[in-house]
């Protein structure tokens, strides 16, 4: 029961690393997928990243097809979730402009990112489960392959 529990622990840790370093680690811009976040290219974005998965865990064309929905669904999920970036740090900039401080004004901006962040994590956990499912026994040995690859190399 326990190495069960290990495996679904192993491969849940796979599929969060996989799609969060494949979609949010790249926000960067350092890497093969530039501009990831841009809203103008999000179903492009969307293929790299599923032909990415599908080359590492050698996916059919079903599979690849399936991934690529589920990874934009990610993404667009994603998407709504930072656009308060930029509506906090403008509130955060018109407090210290102003001669009084509005904590409740700031508050409620963060409770909305909150609320976004559970909504996104969610629908990653969801999409997650589907890819999952998707997945034949060899596949998800190979995703969890990845996963430990994962962990060692940032030493957890």
């Amino acid at each position: 029961m326990k190495r069960i529990f290990k495996r679904k622990r192993t491969l849940f840790g796979l599929l969060v690393a996989v799609l969060t370093l494949g979609m949010v680690g790249t926000h960067c811009g350092h890497s093969r997928w530039h501009s990831w976040n841009d809203e103008k290219r999000p179903d492009e974005m969307a293929e790299k990243i599923a032909d990415h998965i599908s080359d590492r865990l050698d996916l059919d064309d079903a599979q690849e097809m399936k991934t690529r929905d589920l990874v934009l669904d990610v993404l667009k999920s994603g998407k709504e979730m930072r656009t308060h970036r930029a509506e906090m740090l403008a509130e955060l900039e018109k407090q210290f402009r102003s001669d009084s401080f509005d904590a409740k004004s700031l508050n409620s901006l963060s409770e909305k990112s909150e609320q976004d962040f559970q909504n996104f994590r969610t629908t990653l956990i969801q999409r997650m489960a589907e890819f999952h499912g998707i997945l034949n026994q060899e596949q998800k040995e190979e995703a969890a392959e990845l996963i430990a690859r994962i962990r060692q190399k940032h030493g957890q």
